[in-house]
C-alpha cells in the first residue's frame, strides 16, 4: 500500500539540526537524515526554520522544493536570497545579519509529496508574514550590540555595518507603510534615529539623482563637491563608502579628498578662504534640511552648527527670499 503524504507530519522525535549558523544547523540534519535508512530513501518536503539573534527569535517555514535541495546539498544562497526578498533587504545584508545568530534549528517538518505537488506553509509562518518583522527586530538587537561594543554615546552617528543595516531596514519598512513610531517599537530604536534615517535615506536618493543626471565628463560643481566632503566627513573619511552613497566613483571621491586635505596645509590666507568656503558649505546644507522639512535647530544639529546660528541663517534667507 502506498503511503499517503497527504497529511503527513513528523510524529515523536523530530528530524532537525541544530547550529550557530544555517550552514552547520542544515549540515547536522543532512547528516542525521542520511544516517537513517527509513529517511534516506525521501526527500525534504518543508522545513521549519527557527533563527536567533541576541535573543530574537523568528520561527518560518520554506517549502520550494529547489531552495530546499540547494540547502541540502550545502548551498545556503538560494535561502539567503529568498529571505532578503521577504526582509526587504538586500542578499548581503541579509548575510550580515544572519551572521550575528546565536542558534539556529532547521527541521523537517514534512515529507516531499510525490509527483509535482508541493506543501504551501502553514497560516502565520510563511517568510512574508514573519521575516518582514523579524528583520526589525534583530537589526534592533545589532545596533544594540554594536553601540555597546563601541561605547557609542548618545546622540552620535552610528558607523559601519549597525549604519547600513539600519538604514536597509527602515528604507523596506517605510516602503511597506510603516510609520517612524511602528518601526521605533518594532526595532527598539528612538524614533528620532528612526525620523533621522529615513531623511538622511531621502536626501541621499536626491543626491544620487542629481549626480546621475550629470553629463559624462562634465566636472562636479561647486557644490556637489561641497556634499562630496560632508559625506566624507559622516564616512570617516572613506572614499569608497562615499562614493557608494553617492552614486559616482571612488576615484572622483579621492580626489577632492585630496585636493581639501592640500588646501588644509595652505597659506593662513588660503585657511581663511577654506574656512569660509566650508562656512558657505555648511550653511546651504542647513538651507537644505529646512527646506526638506527639518526645523533650523534639528539641520544645525545634524551639522554640528549651533542652534543660534542656524536659526539665524534660516531667518535672514527667509528675508531675502531664499526660503
Amino acid at each position: 500500500m502506498a503511503l499517503n503524504l497527504e497529511n503527513y507530519r513528523f510524529r515523536g522525535a523530530t528530524a532537525e539540526g541544530r547550529g550557530r549558523t544555517l550552514l552547520e544547523a542544515a549540515s547536522n540534519l543532512s547528516d542525521f537524515w542520511d544516517s537513517r535508512p527509513s529517511l534516506v530513501v525521501h526527500n525534504w518536503g518543508a522545513l521549519t526554520i527557527a533563527i536567533n539573534i541576541d535573543g530574537r527569535e523568528a520561527i518560518f517555514e520554506i517549502t520550494d522544493p529547489e531552495t530546499i535541495d540547494a540547502l541540502e546539498a550545502g548551498d545556503t544562497g538560494p535561502l539567503i536570497d529568498w529571505m532578503a526578498g521577504h526582509m526587504g533587504v538586500d542578499p548581503e545584508d541579509a548575510s550580515d545579519i544572519l551572521d550575528q545568530s546565536s542558534e539556529v534549528i532547521v527541521a523537517v517538518d514534512r515529507i516531499r509529496p510525490p509527483g509535482s505537488q508541493k506543501w504551501e506553509p502553514e497560516s502565520g509562518s510563511s517568510g512574508g508574514e514573519v521575516l518582514p518583522d523579524a528583520a526589525l527586530s534583530w537589526v534592533g538587537e545589532i545596533s544594540k550590540q554594536a553601540d555597546s561594543k563601541s561605547r557609542r554615546r548618545k546622540n552620535r552617528p552610528r558607523k559601519g555595518q549597525a549604519k547600513r543595516l539600519l538604514e536597509a531596514t527602515v528604507k523596506s519598512s517605510a516602503e511597506r507603510g510603516l510609520t517612524d513610531s511602528q518601526i521605533s517599537k518594532k526595532t527598539g530604536v528612538p524614533r528620532s534615529t528612526v525620523r533621522d534615517t529615513r531623511m538622511r535615506l531621502a536626501r541621499k536618493k536626491n543626491v544620487q539623482k542629481e549626480f546621475k543626471a550629470r553629463a559624462p565628463g562634465k566636472r562636479l560643481t561647486k557644490e556637489q563637491k561641497a556634499i562630496v566632503i560632508e559625506t566624507l566627513s559622516t564616512t570617516d573619511n572613506n572614499a569608497a563608502e562615499a562614493a557608494r552613497q553617492l552614486g559616482i566613483p571612488a576615484r572622483t571621491v579621492r580626489g577632492i579628498r585630496q585636493r581639501a586635505q592640500s588646501s588644509s596645509v595652505a597659506s593662513p590666507r588660503t585657511r581663511t578662504s577654506s574656512r569660509t568656503q566650508r562656512s558657505e558649505s555648511t550653511k546651504a546644507s542647513v538651507l537644505g534640511r529646512v527646506r526638506e522639512g527639518m526645523t533650523a535647530t534639528e539641520a544645525g544639529r545634524q551639522l554640528g552648527v549651533p542652534g543660534r546660528t542656524a536659526r539665524s541663517w534660516v531667518s535672514k534667507a527667509k528675508k531675502e527670499g531664499d526660503l
